[in-house]
């Protein structure tokens, strides 16, 4: 990887990705936020692949173009293009140059597998996955390892979040760390619990957190880290539509055996995956039990470090910076923010994983008015010493 800017392939690649990303509003929607501030390096990618003097080239640009999905045309625009940059003497430096300027600046970029195959297969639904029941149902230690903390909020009756929520579950409940040494606890925030039957049994512990208003992810972890996992050593804080391989807990867990340890982000990168490769995702590691999800089998968009999907902390430094900020409401923003705020008080890590992002359809990230839930919010102001994780915040709101 050392050598990508001057490796033809992944050059190619990459202006292959400007291509899917510019014309694909699915693939944007993996975080709209960095799609807009890496916009027009994408856009002087396609410029340069216009100006190109090659009519196979040209002709496979608008096939990929006129539909982001066709694998067969992705493919062969790359190895078109990685030919052209090996043979080429006449701005093929200037184009490879645009490619890697494009790859210094953008948090996107797609990604097809190279055993990837576009054919549709019957989807999992969520009654599927409930009805698997729990892997390994002993009930954790009262002063477990770990305590792994999953907000949830799901209010179409066959929604994608509950599938994959569940999905979430049964990998956490395959794994090589011993199951009697962590805590899962899944908080349901909503007007009334709409998924405790399909949960609870799941879950070493399942809270209703009620709120019919808009989603307070910080709220919600909050009630999960003050009620259920006081005890644990460790607090994961674990988004509901990621699905982690076999030696997830193991591994983390033992990050924190050296020195100096006192949080870290497990992943360099997470793979939003297209509806096809959650199918995939979700059938490998839950239905037929596979330790881990190839990378080859997949589509998406890759986010290059992300603020939130997984965070993992020491109980200790949780209770030091007053959890998460519960003053942000709808979607966005309170990861970052708890970055910021631990950032300040302790040694953040990050290491090499890859996490998976299961599809789902994606929420506003914007208020009616067009601007941001956190737009003019004070980043880093929750007072440490906040009063957080009360189950009754709202309802107590809406009595008084």
């Amino acid at each position: 990887m050392l050598q990508a800017r001057r490796d033809p392939w992944f050059l190619a690649d990459s202006i292959a990705s400007s291509v899917v990303l510019a014309h694909d509003p699915a693939a944007q929607g993996t975080s709209v936020v960095y799609w807009e501030k890496a916009r027009d390096a994408h856009q002087e990618a396609l410029d340069a692949l216009e100006r190109l003097p090659d009519p196979r080239i040209a002709e496979l640009r608008d096939r990929l173009a006129g539909d982001p999905s066709q694998v067969e045309a992705y493919r062969s625009l790359v190895a078109a293009l990685a030919e052209w940059l090996r043979r080429s003497s006449h701005g093929a430096d200037r184009l490879a140059d645009i490619a890697w300027r494009t790859e210094c600046v953008s948090r996107l970029r797609t990604h097809v597998g190279s055993q990837f195959l576009d054919t549709d297969t019957s989807p999992v639904g969520a009654a599927e996955l409930g009805h698997l029941g729990p892997m390994s149902p002993a009930p954790a230690q009262r002063h477990p390892d770990a305590a792994v903390i999953v907000p949830f909020q799901e209010r179409k009756p066959n929604g994608h979040r509950a599938r994959n929520l569940l999905a979430c579950m049964q990998a956490l409940s395959r794994q090589s760390h011993p199951r009697d040494r962590f805590r899962l606890v899944v908080i349901e925030s909503d007007g009334q619990p709409r998924w405790r039957e399909l949960l609870e049994p799941l879950a070493d512990t399942y809270l209703f957190a009620a709120n019919p208003g808009p989603f307070n992810k910080s709220w919600v972890v909050n009630v999960g880290v003050v009620y259920a996992a006081d005890t644990a050593e460790l607090i994961c804080v674990l988004d509901g539509d990621i699905v982690v391989d076999e030696s997830f807990i193991e591994r983390n867990v033992e990050r924190f055996e050296r020195p100096g340890a006192q949080g870290h982000w497990p992943a360099r990168d997470v793979l939003f995956l297209d509806s096809l490769s959650t199918g995939t995702a979700i059938r490998c590691r839950c239905l037929e039990g596979r330790a881990d999800v190839d990378l080859g089998l997949l589509r998406g968009v890759f986010l290059r470090r992300p603020p939130g999907g997984c965070i993992w902390l020491r109980q200790q430094l949780y209770r030091r910076v007053g959890g998460m900020d519960e003053r942000f409401e709808g979607w966005g923003g309170e990861d970052r923010d708890f970055g910021f705020r631990l950032d300040l008080q302790a040694s953040l890590d990050r290491y090499e994983d890859t996490l998976l992002h299961l599809a789902h359809p994606r929420a506003p990230m914007r208020t009616s008015s067009g601007k941001q839930f956190w737009a003019g919010f004070h980043w880093a102001t929750w007072p440490p010493d906040a009063e957080i994780g009360r189950l009754d915040k709202y309802t107590r709101l809406a009595d008084g």
